[in-house]
């Protein structure tokens, strides 16, 4: 059983989800033909496994791909983007052509996702203005062409080609630590970011807090855990940036709730008054 922020309708195996049909139309649930990319990677992975490991399940977790029919990437025409005709718009042949090279992932090592996060800001802060959500709204080939053209204009500007590791262009920063990310928005590992100094982007909005557990046959749990910064916000802290490495690697750490364990590495015990 899974959800990704998606209808409520594709949270399981086919034969098993819940069917729109017997709910109240005025509930205001989405119907399961508005799906995200999340809900559909999460529903992909999954059914590649008879059975899922804890190892199985990571991946699926941390997975930066989309799935390659554009149309489910939250705006709902976007397939258009790369059936733009280059003899109709030359100056993007090369833009064009990007995308049709890409992978459809979106790992920190990736040349071609920065291009496509910087198209998809510009398409976004259309749909911001206007006030509506990313899947309530279709955009005419022209529009597309511009934000394709906002894209490549920034891209040449500040770093002379279109294919950019993202790593180079997406950066998690806190005080005085900056580091390459991956990630994108509507991928299972969610990210998106703004803009940032020299033309780059900053995250902002993503994984935060993250918590993974599994019990043996005994009920004891399994458990590790991973901030997005560090488990302090004050700049003085030695933990205001010491999980960045650990999240941005998608690594964790582990964790404990027995009692001696914690004292035995506990840094300092108190009480306080």
């Amino acid at each position: 059983l899974f959800n990704t922020n998606g209808t409520p309708f594709v949270a399981t195996a086919k034969e098993e989800n819940l069917r729109s049909e017997d709910f109240n139309p005025t509930f205001g649930f989405q119907d399961e033909s508005k799906v995200n990319n999340r809900t559909i990677m999460a529903d992909k992975l999954i059914a590649n496994y008879d059975k899922v490991s804890w190892e199985d399940f990571k991946r699926i977790k941390y997975d930066q791909t989309f799935n390659k029919k554009w149309e489910t990437f939250n705006i709902n025409n976007i397939g258009i983007i790369d059936r733009i005709s280059t003899v109709k718009y030359p100056d993007l042949e090369d833009a064009v052509g990007l995308i049709r090279d890409w992978d459809h992932t979106a790992d920190v090592e990736d040349k071609e996702a920065a291009f496509i996060i910087f198209t998809f800001n510009a398409l976004a802060d259309k749909i911001m203005s206007r006030g509506l959500q990313y899947a309530s709204n279709s955009f005419s080939e022209e529009e597309y062409v511009e934000a394709l053209r906002t894209a490549k204009k920034h891209m040449m500007k500040h770093f002379g080609s279109l294919r950019v590791r993202l790593g180079d262009v997406q950066k998690h920063v806190r005080g005085d630590i900056e580091i390459g990310a991956g990630g994108a928005p509507d991928v299972l590992a969610a990210c998106m970011s703004r803009p940032y100094e020299k033309g780059k982007l900053k995250t902002f909005v993503g994984d935060s807090y993250i918590i993974l557990v599994d019990f043996d046959e005994s009920g004891k749990p399994r458990i590790e855990t991973v901030n997005a910064y560090g488990a302090s916000n004050r700049p003085e802290s030695p933990h205001y940036t010491d999980q960045m490495e650990l999240w941005v690697n998608q690594k964790t750490k582990s964790m404990t709730l027995d009692t001696v364990k914690v004292r035995e590495n506990a840094v300092r015990t108190y009480h306080p008054e």
